[in-house]
């Protein structure tokens, strides 16, 4: 008990975020005592080796089902938590339970058998919802051990029996011993899930954008040339879209950038829940983001960004400093063809997106194929672009 508390207590400790994973330790550390007070019996008094021993097993368990469900993000009931370790103390009160073992063997291991199954569920139904099989191999262990513990139930209620904890009973021993090996088996599969999920969020954080959540520019980038090459391999066409939204600046100076931030995320949930969710859509820097779209027709990216450019024009975007609304200007490119990188189809929506800028904004031009690019360091831009549509009069 003291090992695999101590090794939860290991795995929640550096980053101290998930509650549950603490509530588990503690309840183990609570039972420590427990199997020696109940294993002295005969050599110590009743009330510490049955009351005392029975109930510190009782609040490990109600400590359990507690770190499952904060595990699960649901709420917490003292009351229940602590309900099968005043149920215990009080039948130890009662003399015509209290002096028959079979009765107490009854109730102890029917309240352990009820609450193994409750946190069974738990874990069940949570690996439902997140789809994490390891919670599924996690449910099974406790569905076995509160299986376990009803057969103990059982055999205590119908067998005229005397005599210390593991004294001549062989099914006794296996139903003590059972769950101690299932204790070992499933906090290690408990380690494995958090380790799986802290992997999950580590990876999460690393690509996406802190205030948006939409893609990074590193991981919009790394995928990006991914979907290309698949684009390619499977002869289908690829385009990309450049968005950048217009005098964000003066959203900022104007109204804070706390409004500033909020006119970002609501921007980018209106983009991202108007493309397909094969495409990828990213935060390029500052104002400016990106969409990668896989397309069946040339013309059918320039009415993705049309309908984008209208839709943000409309939006009343909900703010401290009140409603405020923006513009975007787009630039849309499609692939360059082999021999040419997600650089230069970005270069090239850049090129179109800079157009859209000098064009007065809040419009869509798209790259067409053997027209220049804007030089680096230079002072202007040769036209390059097709305008396709802007704002209506």
């Amino acid at each position: 008990m003291f090992l695999v508390g101590t090794a939860l207590l290991i795995v929640w400790r550096p980053s101290r975020s998930e509650q549950g994973l603490l509530y588990w330790a503690i309840s183990f550390f609570v039972r420590i005592p427990a199997l020696p007070l109940l294993m002295a019996r005969g050599q110590i008094g009743d009330r510490l080796s049955i009351d005392l021993g029975g109930g510190l097993l009782l609040a490990g368990l109600g400590l359990g089902w507690v770190g499952t469900r904060m595990i699960a993000g649901r709420k917490v009931s003292i009351p229940v938590a602590a309900a099968p370790m005043a149920i215990w103390f009080f039948t130890c009160q009662v003399p015509v339970i209290y002096a028959d073992t079979g009765l107490r063997v009854f109730v102890f291991s029917t309240l352990t058998a009820l609450y193994s199954l409750a946190i069974a569920f738990e874990f069940w139904r949570d690996a439902i919802l997140s789809g994490q099989r390891l919670k599924k191999g996690l449910a099974a262990l406790f569905v076995v051990n509160g299986s376990s513990h009803a057969i103990r139930a059982v055999y205590g209620l119908v067998t005229d029996f005397q005599g210390g904890l593991l004294e001549q009973h062989d099914v006794m021993a296996v139903s003590v011993f059972v769950p101690l090996v299932l204790v070992v088996i499933g906090t290690l599969i408990a380690m494995a899930m958090y380790r799986e999920e802290h992997l999950d969020t580590l990876q999460y954080d690393a690509s996406h954008d802190p205030l948006t959540n939409v893609l990074n520019r590193r991981a919009f980038s790394s995928r990006a040339e991914g979907v290309l090459r698949e684009g390619r391999q499977d002869g289908v066409s690829v385009a990309l879209l450049m968005l950048d939204l217009d005098h964000f600046k003066t959203v900022n100076d104007s109204h804070g950038h706390l409004a500033g931030d909020q006119v970002l995320k609501q921007v980018c949930a209106r983009v991202t829940g108007m493309i397909r969710r094969t495409d990828l859509f990213g935060r390029m820097g500052g104002e400016e983001f990106a969409a990668l779209l896989k397309v069946v027709a040339p013309d059918d990216a320039m009415m993705v960004a049309e309908k984008i450019r209208k839709a943000v024009r409309s939006m009343a975007i909900s703010t401290d400093e009140g409603d405020l609304s923006v513009t975007v200007s787009i630039g849309v490119a499609e692939d360059a063809g082999e021999g040419h990188g997600f650089s230069e189809m970005m270069r090239r929506a850049d090129a179109a997106l800079y157009t859209a800028k000098l064009g007065g904004r809040d419009s869509v031009r798209c790259y067409t194929e053997g027209q220049a690019h804007p030089a680096i360091g230079g002072t202007g831009l040769v036209p390059a672009v097709e305008r396709v549509s802007s704002p209506e009069k």
